[in-house]
């Protein structure tokens, strides 16, 4: 069956908006359970949070997105597109709607040898699996 291989979970990009930027982790893509409505009105999910995490660089991308949730409540819809062995396209989700909930900036210790990470967490209104989607370079 075509299509039908696994695929490993280390290569993927995420798209805030119309700009690309590299994380090392997305964590918590999912919907919660559905609460069926007693009253017989429509029934309700809710999209869970997802983390993004990614090294401290100079690219203030991230920052600007956080700033611009606090300063007029920007939303971006958040794309995050699995890639193949040779980095073709697989599927993505699109997180409609998405803002900014927390940042975290990175654990700091003059001893330690490990990378800066900094945390982003956000919240979509819906989220949508696209599959077999082909991404721009494509």
């Amino acid at each position: 069956m075509a299509g039908s291989d696994p695929t490993l979970g280390c290569s993927f990009i995420v798209e805030l908006g119309d700009e690309t930027v590299g994380f090392t982790t997305v964590s918590g893509l999912g919907i919660d359970p559905i609460d069926r409505s007693d009253d017989g009105g429509p029934d309700t999910a809710r999209v869970t949070d997802v983390t993004l995490r990614r090294a401290v660089t100079a690219d203030d991308t991230v920052w600007r997105w956080v700033q611009g949730a606090i300063d007029h409540r920007e939303c971006r819809d958040v794309t995050i597109t699995l890639l193949d062995a040779v980095r073709r396209p697989v599927c993505a989700w699109l997180l409609r709607e998405s803002r900014p909930v927390a940042w975290r900036g990175p654990d700091l210790d003059a001893l330690a040898t490990s990378v800066a990470i900094e945390h982003l967490v956000i919240r979509a209104t819906a989220i949508r699996l696209l599959p077999g989607r082909r991404h721009e370079s494509d």
